[in-house]
């Protein structure tokens, strides 16, 4: 192309008539044509490298995702597992509360079928002062052990609950952390599949544009090589005019 376009600045008087005419059109035509297809093809060339460039940042997007939801689903295992141990306390606790509870619910039903008279008569069956304290302050030891047990019992069973529900929560708390990483991650896999889909589009332009840059290299060659023959015509011509005067 370039030989071409020097030739016809050279040698801009070799294409004076007609066909000398035509020729210079043709090729100035072919060559200004050749040029717009190879600018058509670095355009193409350079939009598919700008889209592998981001294609590769998306992927090193989708890869951190990846290893973030892997964290996540580590944690929501291990999350479990200390929440199923929670949940096992718990049972256990309530399994406690209850048996402590039918107790006190039997000793309570003691009283009222057999009256007060009961305590009152183990009480005073002493056989000494010091015997009837002692059983006075074991029966009182009695209550104060009921009441005191339900009671530290059902704190425990608050303070499992609440644990329970802390864990509960943070359990939910990274399932939704990890359900966001996969709408995520699925949004950024259809963003590159689309953007692959691109590059084959991209890909079939530029074998296109490419077939028809070479198309026009060859008839620029054949261009040049007619105004190769033409200046050789006219040199020979102006050879025979000077050799006749």
């Amino acid at each position: 192309q370039m030989r071409l376009l020097m030739l016809i600045l050279f040698f801009p008087f070799s294409f004076e008539g007609e066909n000398g005419r035509e020729l210079l059109d043709t090729a100035l035509e072919k060559c200004s044509r050749l040029e717009s297809l190879e600018k058509d093809l670095k355009e193409l060339e350079d939009s598919k490298g700008d889209i592998l460039k981001y294609i590769k940042k998306v992927d090193k997007k989708i890869e951190k995702i990846s290893d973030t939801i892997s964290g996540l689903k580590k944690q929501i295992e291990t999350s479990r597992k200390e929440l199923a141990k929670i949940q096992e306390q718990c049972s256990d606790m309530q399994k406690k509360q209850k048996e402590q509870y039918e107790i006190m619910k039997k000793r309570i039903k003691y009283m009222y079928e057999n009256g007060e008279d009961g305590y009152v008569e183990a009480i005073f069956s002493a056989a000494s002062f010091s015997d009837f304290l002692s059983r006075s302050e074991y029966v009182q030891k009695i209550s104060e052990y009921d009441a005191n047990i339900f009671k530290e019992y059902s704190e425990r069973m608050t303070e499992i609950e609440h644990t329970q529900s802390l864990m509960e929560a943070k359990v939910d708390e990274i399932c939704s952390l990890q359900d966001e990483a996969v709408a995520d991650q699925s949004s950024l896999k259809k963003l590159k599949t689309s953007k692959k889909d691109e590059v084959k589009k991209l890909n079939s332009a530029i074998s296109v544009t490419d077939k028809r840059v070479q198309t026009y290299n060859a008839e620029v060659a054949k261009q040049e090589q007619k105004v190769e023959a033409l200046l050789l015509q006219k040199q020979q011509e102006i050879q025979k005019k000077e050799a006749d005067a």
